[in-house]
């Protein structure tokens, strides 16, 4: 079959297994939404879901009719973007999104979206897709194998799902819940859709295997590389196969010279102009700056980095900058120039490495490369052999960079190895984690080089999963510290996170052990004080408390619509009454229905009755009302005196109920009105319900759960209260904000990063009565509301609000020990020795001229 015939009918293929998908899977995530809902942490978040449901519901024909017009457009614009050798053209078809483009996005937030669904979904069909970009690149006739030049790339399910959820003009947060439910069922779609192209390009002999060719750079000289450290598939390869993936085989292995650096990299290469390269020169000068004692940076009076220690213990900055300049042979460094070699500084080319607008292109995963860091991850030494004579940790990238810089096919994946080596000189020096737990961490080294080989957004996203997990170990060993506990399980289990991601092979795994390892450690916190744990079990039935008595009184609301009641009665409706169904819920669900049965027969009750039928009946409800009446008042603690004067309201509205022998209007029947509130009395609504935004944690459940646990703990808003300061004017912590910009949600929007810090086991100082203490974090409810600390020197434990902790924080009286998490940390320090690295240099001068 013709090439162009071939693409045709794929395409055609391609847009036939997604309309069928997608059809299929609109009902598969109707079902899931609701199951989603069921299992909901708050209400909140169940109305969003059941929101989302009801569009799909409501809508599913148009979704599926954007979705489809969304493909054929994205597929017709890959097309026209493919490789350039061979383009074939097709006819676009009408409709309302002609103008879409493959980079048309609306916000950088939008495009991180779409990049976390594309890394899901190549990562789900990792196997299928590499297979589908060999058959593109042959049908296309191209010897490199490009992802971004395949028609079918995984981009073009990203963006559609976006593009159709968008084209429904949502609320954002409904427009969040079906994307993420798009997101989780249509991954399994994919692979199927993936796995149908490639057989139809098999059947059509068009085979997944790339001639291979040896690509070879004149100017490189052979590497030596330890041969224990490679993949047993290369230690059993011929010299053949060694010498063309860039591997010479050395006579034998490598040893460090002793005018070689500590790490066994090559010292500075010469330049064609005489100076020394600048990449070496960033390796020296990083090496020198990192050893003397955690360079890492601490933050300023004016909010800035301000040096760490050990930057001028025993060294010489001028030093670095005139490192040697003659290269070892066979050092893998000779004839090259080196990522830094431009006119560009140091700290910019750095800073457009690390920014999200430019991450760098993923390394295949069969590259020689990819499969030697594979072998060298697999051999990762255990945390023991790690220390090197001196005390110190060893950087295992830097030992092997020789080698590995032999076999880099373009500038990023050299600067990548650079970077993360460097990286990693100071989070194997950072002085405050402990040093068992970098011993740990410096067993990942070469497990996070492959992640940040084949995924640059590790180096370019602060919330990458792996990123994440090292920032957290990072962030708990000084809490720990501080706390004085849990050190060796804390420890143990840290090594067992190490063992598992070295043992298995997925990228989902980073993200599975943060989840877990949080969880561990808020066990860990809870179980080792009983204070603690019963500050705890006060707040999250508190909040559970709160959230039941809102969504309650939400429904009933929901179910009143419409209804023009008395005031006195519709206020005792959503608050008294509604409080007697959420306290009866928690002990006798039969009782609570009860309750729920007798709001419609209330109302019918003080509606004018112009029937003898209709006065019997009423008669014969009275006294069931006031009997279920008596019964659910006495669980909301109502006095004496308000309890009568609901009475006496009752008895004048019956009296007028029953001598009303005419009315201008309707009045619906007992079974009509029962009828109305159905879903009501049934605890579960047919249509979403209108809930507030957060409810604010109501202090009369907050006493009544102290009592009844027994607790004994500190609530800081009145311990503020009690203080002669103007500096904090927060309203009382545990009732409703009215200020709606102070509400958490504004909050978490302007204070998004430290909200991402705020995790169990974290230490915090905190200034409450004059004087800073040290404190750790031992427990955040889950709707991110609440807090429980324990401070150095008081007994019991504290609570507090996360609104309350920002306003500690903006003034001043609260602050992270950490000034920055361990990752950052490095990524800091780095850009500092680079910008120091610059103004130092003389040459920098003229390289910044040069670049403006």
């Amino acid at each position: 079959m013709d090439r162009n015939d071939l693409l045709t009918a794929t395409r055609v293929e391609f847009l036939r297994a997604f309309a069928k998908s997608f059809s299929e899977l609109l009902p598969q995530s109707i079902d899931r939404l609701f199951a989603r809902a069921d299992q909901a942490r708050s209400s909140r978040e169940q109305r969003s879901l059941l929101d989302a449901r009801a569009v799909l519901q409501t809508r599913g024909e148009e979704v599926l009719r954007v979705a489809n017009q969304s493909m054929e457009q994205l597929l017709n614009r890959s097309f026209r973007t493919a490789y350039s050798t061979f383009r074939p053209q097709f006819q676009a078809t009408s409709g309302g999104l002609a103008s879409l483009s493959l980079v048309d996005t609306s916000s950088f937030e939008g495009e991180l979206k779409v990049d976390d669904i594309t890394l899901r979904y190549r990562n789900a069909a990792d196997e299928q897709l590499r297979d589908l970009n060999i058959r593109m690149a042959i049908l296309f006739e191209q010897d490199d194998i490009k992802e971004r030049e395949n028609p079918f790339r995984p981009y073009l399910f990203s963006r559609c799902v976006i593009n159709s959820v968008e084209a429904l003009a949502l609320s954002q947060e409904l427009a969040d819940a079906l994307i993420g439910q798009f997101r989780d069922d249509l991954t399994e779609h994919v692979v199927a859709i993936y796995t149908r192209l490639n057989a139809l390009l098999a059947d059509h002999g068009i085979a997944a295997q790339l001639r291979l060719q040896a690509v070879r750079n004149p100017n490189y000289t052979h590497s030596q590389v330890p041969q224990e450290g490679l993949s047993a598939e290369i230690r059993a390869d011929d010299e053949a196969y060694l010498q063309q993936v860039g591997f010479g085989r050395p006579a034998e292995p490598a040893r460090a010279s002793p005018a070689m650096p500590r790490g066994g990299s090559a010292p500075a290469a010469a330049m064609p102009n005489g100076m020394p390269d600048r990449a070496e020169q960033l390796l020296s000068w990083v090496r020198q700056s990192s050893s003397g004692g955690g360079f890492a940076p601490m933050p300023s009076s004016d909010g800035g980095w301000a040096d760490g220690g050990g930057l001028d213990d025993g060294w010489s900055a001028e030093a670095a900058l005139a490192a040697p300049t003659t290269a070892k042979p066979g050092g893998g460094v000779q004839g090259r120039r080196g990522w830094l070699s431009g006119m560009q500084a140091v700290g910019s080319s750095l800073r457009e490495f690390f920014s999200p607008a430019s991450p760098a292109r993923p390394t295949p995963a069969n590259s020689p490369l990819a499969s030697a860091v594979q072998g060298l991850q697999q051999n990762s030494p255990a945390a023991s052999e790690l220390q090197a004579a001196d005390g110190s940790l060893r950087n295992l990238i830097l030992e092997m960079r020789p080698g590995l810089g032999g076999m880099v096919s373009d500038v990023s994946e050299e600067m990548t190895i650079d970077i993360v080596a460097m990286l990693f000189e100071f989070i194997l020096r950072d002085n405050q984690v402990p040093a068992e737990v970098r011993a740990q961490l410096g067993r990942l080294q070469f497990l996070v080089l492959k992640v940040a080989l084949q995924d640059p957004t590790l180096l370019t996203q602060r919330h990458h999963p792996a990123r994440m997990l090292v920032n957290r170990i990072g962030s708990i060993s000084l809490g720990l510290q501080q706390a004085g506990a849990h050190s060796e399980r804390v420890i143990k289990e840290i090594q067992q996170i190490i063992e598992r991601l070295l043992a298995e092979e997925s990228p989902q795994l980073f993200a599975t052990m943060l989840d877990e390892f949080d969880a561990f450690i808020a066990r860990e916190l809870r179980a080792a004080d009983e204070q603690v744990e019963r500050a705890v079990r006060v707040l999250e039935s508190a909040e559970s408390h709160t959230l039941r008595f809102a969504r309650t009184s939400a429904g009933l609301g929901d179910a009143l619509a419409g209804l023009t009641l008395d005031p006195y009665l519709h206020d005792f409706l959503l608050n008294g009454w509604a409080q007697a169904i959420e306290r009866a819920d928690r002990q006798d669900s039969a009782a609570a229905t009860r309750y729920r049965q007798m709001v419609p027969d209330l109302i019918w009750s003080i509606a004018p009755k112009s029937s003898k039928e209709e006065r019997s009946q009423l008669l014969a409800q009275i006294p069931l009302l006031l009997g279920s009446l008596r019964q659910g008042l006495a669980l909301t603690g109502w006095s004496a005196e308000q309890q009568q004067e609901l009475l006496a309201w009752l008895i004048d509205a019956h009296t007028h109920a029953l001598r009303t022998s005419a009315q201008s209007f309707a009045v619906p029947s007992l079974a009509d009105m029962r009828a109305r509130f159905q879903s009501f009395v049934g605890g579960q609504d047919s249509e979403p319900i209108s809930m507030p935004k957060r409810p604010a944690l109501d202090r009369r459940m907050l006493d009544e759960a102290i009592n009844e646990i027994e607790a004994e703990l500190n609530l800081i808003e009145r311990v503020l209260a009690t203080e002669d300061s103007p500096a904090i004017e927060e309203p009382a912590l545990f009732v409703e904000d009215e200020v709606e910009g102070a509400s958490l949600e504004y909050a978490a929007a302007a204070s998004g990063d430290v909200l991402d810090r705020l995790r169990s086991g974290v230490a915090i100082e905190i200034n409450l009565n004059g004087k800073p203490s040290r404190a750790h974090l031992n427990w955040i409810s889950p709707t991110a509301s609440s807090l429980v600390l324990s401070i150095d020197g008081d007994d019991k434990p504290s609570a507090l609000s996360v609104r309350l902790f920002l306003r500690l924080l903006e003034n001043g009286r609260a602050h992270f020990l950490e000034a920055a998490p361990l990752f950052e940390r490095a990524v800091q320090s780095l850009l500092q020795s680079a910008d120091r690295m610059d103004r130092l240099d003389p040459h920098a001068a003229a390289r910044l001229g040069a670049s403006a």
